[in-house]
């Protein structure tokens, strides 16, 4: 049952709708010849790719008010936004390079362990040719390979452990605080460790996520089906923000689209997050009524 969005929510949807269009004739502009660039560029290139798709499919899914699996999408956006700001901070391509080593590593980690368990189980059927123990192992030495290829042609060293979520924001602070003496007012390691985190929660499904399905209204509790109304609104202007943060990463590196134009859309997303909350009187509750008896057994527990 899809929710209905009420003027207000319709508007700034159309807003982030347009802001998508403004992006992706910028996107035209830089995916020509995107490969032949320097590494920091092709992966912000990428990270814009997905960035855009991501925020594309949160578009759609708001037009019927499906708030959890916005949830779910907003989580790589954050996160890839934690991983562009990442590769910016690092001199000569340093953290871009050991971003794609990292990745690489962490890729040899896992296929090594799905030889261990094909060793220890040799009747276990892997259910393609190319999981079999022989074929993975030629994998592995090849990605192997690939690695120390890649690695040899810097004269400096790259560490190859995948840096976590969390150590590439507290990087990204840190850099914030040698250039400005200070950190900003929404540091990346806050937006970690609460925005983040609580996606986290969603995508995983935790028992606290799950009870993001569950709500109560009179005498009954609720197991929503699409979402929560009264969360539209603030996801419309998280994506927006979102999006423009990447479109700014892009400017950055490839002046487009025009500083003059994205200062335009910063402040029109601002003024939506300050028009206020609206009005939820006469809310429409869209789920399924369970019987008094659970709400007074949620009670107790």
């Amino acid at each position: 049952m899809a929710i209905e969005l009420n003027d207000d929510d319709k508007r700034k949807l159309n807003d982030l709708k347009e802001l998508l269009d403004f992006g992706q004739n910028s996107f035209k502009s830089i995916s020509k010849g995107w490969y032949e660039v320097k590494r920091r560029k092709q992966l912000l290139s990428q990270m814009f790719a997905a960035v855009h798709s991501q925020t594309e499919s949160i578009s759609i899914l708001l037009e019927t008010g499906r708030t959890f699996s916005v949830e779910i999408l907003l989580r790589p956006v954050q996160e890839t936004l934690i991983n562009a700001n990442y590769i910016l901070i690092g001199r000569n391509n340093f953290t871009a390079n050991r971003f794609l080593v990292g990745s690489n590593s962490k890729l040899i980690k896992q296929i090594n362990k799905m030889i261990r368990y094909q060793s220890n189980n040799p009747t276990h059927n892997p259910g393609a040719p190319e999981m079999d123990l022989v074929a993975l192992q030629k994998t592995s030495l090849k990605r192997e390979s690939e690695n120390r290829s890649y690695l040899d042609r810097f004269s400096y060293p790259i560490p190859q452990n995948e840096t976590s979520v969390e150590e590439r924001v507290i990087a990204i602070d840190k850099e914030y605080v040698r250039l400005r003496q200070n950190l900003p007012s929404l540091s990346q390691q806050w937006m970690y460790l609460t925005q983040y985190w609580l996606a986290s929660e969603q995508v995983h499904l935790t028992a606290r996520g799950l009870m993001n399905y569950t709500g109560v209204t009179d005498d009954s509790v609720i197991l929503f089906l699409d979402g929560d109304k009264d969360a539209i609104e603030r996801y419309i202007v998280i994506a927006s923000a979102m999006y423009l943060d990447m479109l700014y990463i892009i400017n950055s590196q490839f002046n487009v689209p025009a500083k003059k134009e994205l200062n335009i859309w910063k402040k029109r997303i601002r003024d939506n997050s300050l028009s206020g909350p609206k009005s939820t009187e006469g809310k429409k509750v869209v789920g399924l009524r369970a019987k008094k008896s659970i709400n007074a057994q949620s009670s107790k527990s």
